[in-house]
């Protein structure tokens, strides 16, 4: 460093070496004076030495100020930045990574705090649930318009009498080709659409959209939503997006919780929270930024309208902003965020709803090298669809010429209600009297009474 490298000069200056000759003055040959000589009038016959010693100690004036502020002064504050200043690097180098390893884990659990009169009975098993999910995977974004993705997602929910689970894997290679395979499936759907979804479960699929724009080149209302989902972004729109999202002033720190190891690293950790201002603006300027690339799908009438409701929407979210705490960890060598934890609870709704959220998250291997490569082997989207298109027995039936009618839909407890309808009125689906009175569930909906209860159905 040049403050080193200065203050090693200064050291050297002041500081003779052991071995070296003790000071001694010049002797002065007889009849000669140490002074320099004058002219007439007294003016000395040259200025030049006095101007080189003034010139000599401002420097060595300044190589001390210097010295001092950019390293003495830097070792006595043990050469801790602040966290403002560590928060805003840490920005700084995370825009600079290109390829990561991460791991999320989420949970989000709602209730509602009022019924609303009019809703019907069984709208009491929706009020209250909670969902949970890990996502872990790695990615590559070093070409950012064809970012590559390797990531495993398990979601669970928990709703009353509906819940499910749901295990993804999902692989990019470029904004055209993408792949995904299930390894569990809901149990729900099979009872939302009836067809045999097995061929979905541990597959791989592929996703072409250029094979997919091509077989459906002839379908304007289809290409065009293909053409939505892989329209990849310029590198100048990229770059707008990165600006909205760099705002430093975001997180407020509210203690610094010390030095942490993190996965064998050192790194600051702080408590942090949010800036809603900050927040507001930067929602504000993503929808200010697709508004405009939206332009022409939508009047200036249509966007004031959005952006009022999302003025409002924004409003009610700022009490559950504001009580929004998290912590980071974020490396002292190189500034990036190692770990992340964050934390609210609030009313939305005004007040109808109740909800708390967690999210944390862990990085590791911050620019090593990724492998994200096709699967070995796969079926393409067209193939699946046309296997749930023949499993379904509903599949293509219009009016039907040659006199066949449709089959039944699945009753599993007999009780006269479709198993699509058990989840609708919210009945047992394999209890044919789910209040236990006696009549079965479909003889009550039939005959207008409520099948999880007293009273009539309303």
């Amino acid at each position: 460093m040049i403050y080193q490298q200065t203050n090693k000069n200064l050291e050297d200056s002041f500081m003779p070496d052991k071995q070296s000759v003790p000071f001694q003055a010049p002797a002065s040959s007889p009849g000669k004076s140490l002074m320099p000589k004058t002219g007439k009038g007294g003016k000395s016959g040259s200025a030049m030495p006095v101007i080189i010693a003034i010139i000599v100690i401002v420097l060595l004036v300044g190589a001390g100020a210097a010295a001092y502020f950019f390293y003495f002064k830097d070792k006595m504050s043990g050469g801790k930045m602040n966290p403002e200043q560590v928060i805003t690097k840490m920005m700084d180098s995370m825009k600079e990574v290109k390829t990561v390893e991460e791991k999320m884990e989420f949970e989000l659990n709602f209730e509602v705090n009022e019924q609303d009169g009019d809703a019907p009975e069984f709208a009491a098993l929706f009020s209250k649930g909670k969902m949970t999910g890990t996502i872990e995977g790695k990615s590559d974004e070093t070409d950012k318009k064809n970012p590559k993705v390797d990531i495993s997602m398990n979601i669970g929910v928990e709703i009353a009498m509906f819940p499910f689970d749901l295990g993804i894997q999902l692989r990019t290679l470029s904004q055209e080709e993408i792949y995904f395979k299930i390894s569990e499936i809901p149990a729900m759907l099979a009872l939302m659409a009836p067809a045999d979804f097995s061929s979905l479960q541990d597959n791989w699929i592929q996703v072409n959209f250029e094979t997919l724009k091509q077989e459906y080149k002839d379908n304007p209302e289809v290409l065009e939503m293909l053409s939505g989902y892989s329209s990849s972004m310029s590198e100048e729109e990229i770059e707008e997006i990165e600006k909205i999202f760099y705002k430093p002033q975001l997180f407020v720190v509210k203690k610094d919780l010390g030095s942490k190891k993190v996965n064998g690293v050192d790194t600051y950790h702080y408590a942090v929270g949010f800036d809603y201002d900050q927040l507001e603006q930067m929602a504000f300027e993503l929808i200010n930024y697709f508004a405009e690339k939206s332009e022409g799908d939508m009047d200036e009438e249509e966007l004031a309208k959005m952006r009022e409701e999302f003025t409002k929407s924004f409003s009610e979210l700022k009490e559950g902003i504001e009580k929004l705490e998290g912590e980071l960890w974020i490396g002292k060598k190189d500034f990036l965020l190692y770990k992340y934890v964050f934390y609210g609870e609030g009313d939305i709704e005004e007040g109808e709803m109740s909800i708390t959220a967690s999210l944390k998250g862990e990085s590791k291997n911050f620019n090593k090298p990724v492998e994200i490569t096709a699967p070995a082997e796969f079926k393409t989207i067209q193939d699946v669809i046309k296997e749930l298109e023949a499993s379904n027995p509903y599949s293509g039936m219009m009016p039907i010429d040659d006199g066949t009618t449709p089959p039944e839909p699945t009753d599993s407890d007999g009780d006269g209600l479709s198993d699509a309808e058990e989840v609708i009125y919210g009945t047992e689906i394999f209890n044919p009297d789910t209040d236990g009175d006696g009549y079965s569930d479909g003889d009550e909906v039939k005959n207008g009474f409520n099948p999880n209860g007293p009273g009539q159905l309303e």
